[in-house]
C-alpha cells in the first residue's frame, strides 16, 4: 500500500486543499488496507491543518471508496469552526492543536490519521481494557476482520510501542489522551500473533483491579535460538514461543480449539519441541480455548505459572473473582472490539484506570 497503489484514482482537486480522515473510520481502514502495509513508509512530514477541509466537492474527490463497506461514518477534521460543515453520512469536526510529527499518512491524495494517532485518539473514548487491546492488536501481527471465519488476518505490523511513545513525546502537553495512553501502553508489547493471545495476555497481567492476576509482562513471540549442535541443514535455527519470561526462562503457549483437531502428527511436533525446549533449561506451560472460557481451570494455571516463574500468586477476594468471571466473559463476547459498540455495554467493574496500584 504504497504512493497511489492506496489513494484514490480519480481526478485531483486543482488547489491544495485535501481531506485529513480520523476517528473510527481511520482506525477500520488501516485495519482494511493489504495486509503489508508500511504506515511509516506514508508518513507526511510537515502537514497543516489549513490544508484541511470538508468542503462536498474536495471530499466526493478524494473520497476512500475502497473503504465504503466498513459499516462506520467517516470523520474527517478541519483546522477552524468556520470550516466545519454539517453533511449526511459524514461527521465533521475540529482540531484546535497542532499535529504532531508522524500523526498524519498519505492515501493518494486524501490523509488519514497514522495508527500510532488513531491510538491516542481512542484514548479519549474508549474503555482502558479496550484500548488495551486495540493497542496490542496495532502492534502485532494482525488486524480484526469480522467478515473472516476466524475473526481476524494475518498481516505486517501496523506500529510498535516505541513509535507510539516517540508520538506521545512529540504532542502538546495539554493534548487529550496523553496520560491514558501511555498507562495503557504499559501492558501492550510488540508481536502477538491473534486476538486470543492478545486476550490470554491480558487475562495474566492486568491488574486485579480491573479483572487480572496482575502478572510481570511477558515478551511476546519471542525468538529462541537453537545451539549450533541442535540446527542441521534446513531446520530451524530457532523456535518461537508465544509468551515469554525471559529473566526465569519460562515461557507459555496458547492452543487454540482447532490447533490439533484431528492431526496428531502435530500434536508430536510440539511434544518434541516441548521436549527441546526444556532440554534447553526453557520451562514451558501450555493455555487453551478452556482455559479462556472457565475461570476456575484458568486460575489453577496461574498458580502453577506464578510458581514457575517466581511471583507470589494474588490474594484474590470474592470481588477479584467476579471481576475476572466478568473480564473472561468480556474477551470471549464475539465483536467486543467492534467500531459501533456502545462503551457502556464495558461492565461497570471493568471500566476503571489502573493507577498507583496497577503497575506493568
Amino acid at each position: 500500500m504504497r504512493g497511489e497503489s492506496c489513494g484514490v484514482t480519480n481526478k485531483a482537486v486543482a488547489d491544495d486543499r485535501t481531506v485529513l480522515y480520523a476517528g473510527d473510520f481511520a482506525l477500520e481502514c488501516w485495519r482494511r488496507s493489504p495486509r503489508n502495509t508500511v504506515p511509516s513508509a506514508l508518513m507526511v512530514r510537515g502537514f497543516s491543518l489549513e490544508r484541511c477541509t470538508a468542503d462536498a466537492i474536495v471530499l466526493r474527490t478524494l473520497s476512500l471508496r475502497q473503504f465504503d463497506s466498513i459499516g462506520v461514518e467517516p470523520e474527517v477534521i478541519v483546522g477552524h469552526q468556520n470550516r466545519r460543515t454539517r453533511r449526511q453520512g459524514v461527521r465533521c469536526r475540529c482540531l484546535s492543536t497542532r499535529l504532531a510529527p508522524g500523526s498524519v499518512c498519505g492515501f493518494g491524495k486524501a490523509m488519514i490519521l497514522s495508527p500510532e494517532a488513531c491510538f491516542v485518539e481512542s484514548a479519549n473514548d474508549m474503555s482502558f481494557i479496550r484500548l488495551v487491546e486495540l493497542g496490542l492488536e496495532l502492534c502485532g501481527t494482525y488486524s480484526l476482520d469480522w467478515k473472516t471465519r476466524k475473526g481476524f488476518r494475518e498481516r505486517t505490523p501496523l506500529t510498535s510501542v516505541q513509535r507510539i511513545l516517540r508520538l506521545l513525546d512529540g504532542m502538546d502537553s495539554g493534548v487529550r489522551g496523553i496520560r491514558r495512553a501511555k498507562r495503557a501502553l504499559a501492558w501492550v508489547r510488540d508481536g502477538s500473533a491473534s486476538p486470543k493471545e492478545s486476550q490470554l495476555i491480558m487475562a495474566l497481567t492486568l491488574p486485579t483491579a480491573i479483572g487480572g492476576f496482575g502478572m510481570p509482562v511477558p515478551q511476546i513471540n519471542y525468538p529462541i535460538p537453537l545451539g549450533r549442535k541442535d540446527v542441521l541443514r534446513g531446520s530451524p535455527t530457532h523456535y518461537r514461543v508465544d509468551l515469554y519470561w525471559p529473566e526465569v526462562r519460562v515461557s507459555v503457549e496458547y492452543q487454540s480449539d482447532s490447533e490439533h483437531t484431528g492431526d496428531p502428527e502435530k500434536t508430536y511436533q510440539d511434544q518434541g519441541r516441548r521436549d527441546e525446549l526444556l532440554s534447553m533449561g526453557v520451562r514451558q506451560l501450555c493455555f487453551n480455548a478452556s482455559h479462556m472460557r472457565h475461570a476456575g481451570s484458568f486460575e489453577k494455571q496461574v498458580e502453577r505459572l506464578s510458581a514457575l516463574i517466581h511471583t507470589t500468586f494474588p490474594e484474590r477476594g470474592a470481588l477479584d473473582k467476579e471481576r475476572f468471571g466478568m473480564l473472561l466473559a468480556w474477551l470471549g463476547r464475539p465483536q467486543h472490539m467492534h467500531p459501533n459498540l456502545d462503551e457502556r455495554e464495558v461492565p461497570e467493574l471493568l471500566r476503571g484506570v489502573p493507577r498507583n496500584g496497577g503497575k506493568a
